[in-house]
């Protein structure tokens, strides 16, 4: 047993004079023990360690005024030990909650990349054309009928390359009724020339 384990026992103060009496591992100190005095911390019922202080003078021993000194220390011992479990505890489930939103995200963009790839793939077997802009009118995708159809190449295609093909007369109105629908956020249905076609 130790001096502390004694203390937690009986949930009380305990004082030990000469410790090494009892507990043989007091032995290992150079400068002889001549009392110490042991206080549990406690949280309601619950033990969560003790405090201790000793004395290695003959002419000094503790007292009722060190009692009180060193349980208000325990208090505040165990309210602070108490706010740091709090706070672990809390961090632990946020660290918990922010794996699994990582998880989720990984499973959302690869789902996402999987439709992606499933919808270019079916795309490129449709015989019209499409492509998909950003937000800007800069298109960052086509599908393999545009390519064939207007003779592009893919970088003469991207960007702003889509309305290189349209015919000059419509260029202007298509893509500013681009940038309404976007605006007005509407689907977007018109009719224009490309290289002269219909």
């Amino acid at each position: 047993n130790s001096h502390c384990g004694v203390c937690l026992e009986r949930g009380t103060p305990q004082l030990f004079a000469y410790p090494d009496r009892y507990f043989t591992y007091f032995q290992v100190a150079e400068i002889p023990v001549v009392e110490v005095l042991v206080l549990p911390v406690m949280a309601g019922d619950r033990a969560l360690g003790t405090i201790w202080i000793m004395s290695h003078d003959e002419q000094r021993h503790f007292d009722s005024e060190d009692v009180r000194v060193m349980a208000s220390l325990a208090d505040f011992t165990a309210a602070a030990l108490l706010l740091v479990q709090q706070q672990t505890q809390e961090l632990l489930a946020k660290n918990a909650q922010l794996e699994a939103e990582v998880v989720e995200r990984k499973r959302a963009e690869e789902l996402a990349q999987e439709n992606e790839a499933y919808f270019r793939a079916i795309a490129n077997l449709v015989p019209d054309l499409l492509w998909r802009n950003d937000l800007d009118g800069k298109a960052i995708w086509y599908n393999q009928s545009w390519f064939d159809y207007t003779g592009q190449t893919w970088e003469e295609a991207q960007g702003d390359g889509w309305t290189d093909v349209i015919h000059p007369s419509d260029r202007a109105q298509s893509f500013a009724n681009f940038h309404n629908a976007v605006r007005e956020c509407r689907p977007l249905r018109q009719e224009h020339r490309i290289r002269g076609r219909d």
